[in-house]
This record gives structure tokens, C-alpha cells and sequence, in this order.
């Protein structure tokens, strides 16, 4: 009986330590707010986004996004700034064209023949992953790892579209999804208008901003960054194609 027992207690310690292995060789998964430590990489502070300097409890405003634009033109020589339009409320909408050699034109970049990708954030400011996304991939093509994509691409970033929105500031109720960040914009902008419904009539300064640079800079693909956390999907990022008639029956397809 003794050596009996002796012998399952070895089978249950070895099996636990066996399992123990096994956990521990698992990747783990990190759920909510949870991120791995060090996952947006080493940066200077003066680089570091208003969500990396307060442990994400804070999202970045237009004039800390004219600041961090300031200091990452300062360390690269392949990026270039415009104003898309000047607000309601006389706040100036930046985007970052990033691009190997620089271009500072639309012409320069059709004469360079390479294609234009446009990416926008904060078109509803509450949503504002995109917004602080599009900084960290900002400066990871600036001065990061990915640099050499500008070889063959031209980059355009306007982080904050709805630049008076983003400004107006409500506090959280978690209806998001999430407790952070504590303070964040309001949806439509200065005019009471949701930006996102104003792509057919063009009734507001910042539709008609970025009508008029999408034509001069003709991008061959367009990003408009949401937030998705209030709907329950089966991936992790989604996404939403054209449904617009005149569109290419490529993307419309997909």
C-alpha cells in the first residue's frame, strides 16, 4: 500500500511539474487594457505619445500633437507637414507626409511614381486608438525599424481630423469599453456636425479640407481609423470596405 501511494504521489508531482512546463511555455494572452511591457519599443521621452507617458490614462490633444510632430521632424529627414484646414475654431489640422526621398508637393509625389497612402484618426475623437496608433506608426517610419518602407511608399498621416472635437473635453463612463483614457473628445465637431456624415454635401470647413488634399495628393488607399470595442466581433481588428456605387468593384467585393 505504501509504495503504492509513494508511487501516485510521484505521478501527480511529475505530472504537475509536466503541466507546469507546458503553462509556462504557453504564450500569454493579454486581455482588455492588458499589454505586454515594452511593446511600442525604446523611445526618447521627447518621441514617447501622450498615452506612453501616462500609462494610457490620457489621449493626446492638437496642441501635444503639434508638439510630438515638432520633435519628430527634428530626427528625420523624410518627413514633410501640411495643413489639411484651419478649424471653426482656428485649431490648424496637421498631416505628416513621410517619404524617401522627401516630397513637399502633391506634383513631387506623382513625379516620383510612387503610390500614396493616406491614413486618418480621430475623425470621432472619443475613438481616439486610431489617432494614438497612427503616431506610434509615424514615428516607427521615421526614425524606427520600418524606415525602408518609404523607399516605395508615400505615407500621409493626419493623426487628429476633428481637431475642435478633440479639444471639447467630456470625461469617461467607460461606455467604451474600457475605464481609460479619463478625459477624452466629443464626437462631432465645434458645429454639432459628426464629420463622418459629411462626405457627399460638404458642409464643413474640415469635409472640404480633406476633399481638396485627397484630389491634389490622389491616394491610392484610404484609412479611416474607429474605434469597434462597443461591438462584439470575432477578431481583434476589424474592418469595414467601400459600399459606395462608384467605387471600383475590387474593394467592393471584398
Amino acid at each position: 500500500m505504501k509504495s503504492s501511494v509513494r508511487l501516485l504521489a510521484s505521478v501527480v508531482v511529475l505530472g504537475a511539474t509536466l503541466a507546469g512546463i507546458l503553462i509556462a511555455q504557453q504564450p500569454k494572452i493579454y486581455w482588455a487594457d492588458e499589454v505586454p511591457p515594452g511593446w511600442t519599443g525604446k523611445w526618447s521621452s521627447d518621441l514617447l505619445t501622450v498615452p506612453e507617458r501616462t500609462n494610457y490614462t490620457r489621449t493626446t490633444d492638437t496642441l501635444q500633437l503639434h508638439e510630438w510632430i515638432a520633435a519628430l521632424k527634428l530626427k528625420s529627414e523624410n518627413m514633410h507637414v501640411i495643413r489639411l484646414f484651419t478649424s471653426p475654431l482656428r485649431k490648424v489640422a496637421p498631416a505628416i507626409v513621410l517619404s524617401t526621398p522627401r516630397v513637399t508637393s502633391a506634383q513631387q509625389a506623382r513625379n516620383s511614381g510612387k503610390p500614396v497612402v493616406f491614413l486618418l484618426g480621430n475623425i470621432h475623437p472619443p475613438e481616439s486608438e486610431a489617432a494614438e496608433a497612427l503616431l506610434m506608426v509615424a514615428r516607427d517610419l521615421a526614425t524606427g525599424k520600418r524606415k525602408a518602407i518609404l523607399d516605395n511608399v508615400i505615407v500621409m498621416i493626419a493623426p487628429i481630423y476633428n481637431v475642435d472635437g478633440t479639444d471639447t473635453y467630456v470625461t469617461q463612463d467607460g461606455g467604451l469599453g474600457s475605464e481609460t483614457p479619463h478625459i477624452l473628445g466629443v464626437r462631432e465637431n465645434s458645429q454639432g456636425l459628426d464629420l463622418n456624415r459629411d462626405a457627399v454635401k460638404l458642409t464643413t470647413v474640415e469635409g472640404n479640407g480633406l476633399y481638396r488634399v485627397l484630389n491634389d495628393w490622389d491616394p491610392l488607399l484610404f484609412l479611416d481609423g474607429h474605434l469597434m470595442s462597443r461591438v462584439n466581433h470575432g477578431y481583434a481588428n476589424t474592418y469595414g470596405t467601400t459600399t459606395v456605387p462608384a467605387a471600383a468593384p475590387g474593394p467592393r467585393a471584398c
